[in-house]
């Protein structure tokens, strides 16, 4: 028998905090870049996944956007 390691409870209690610290990373990067270049910032994770989003953050901030 395979052995689990971790609870279904605990996983899930995993997966809240995970998508709490997410949501509380987002809400203050829109706190101090503004909702509409967050947006822009997603996309173009979602284009390039290797690029990081405060690190586009950063660079849309630095081009004056």
């Amino acid at each position: 028998m395979a052995e689990n390691p971790i609870s279904q409870y605990d996983q899930d209690f995993a997966d809240a905090m995970a998508l709490k610290l997410r949501l509380n990373r987002k809400r203050q990067l829109i706190k101090k870049y503004g909702e509409f270049r967050v947006g822009i910032a997603e996309k173009t994770c979602k284009q390039h996944p290797n690029a990081d989003l405060e690190e586009v953050l950063i660079g849309i901030e630095e081009a004056g956007f």
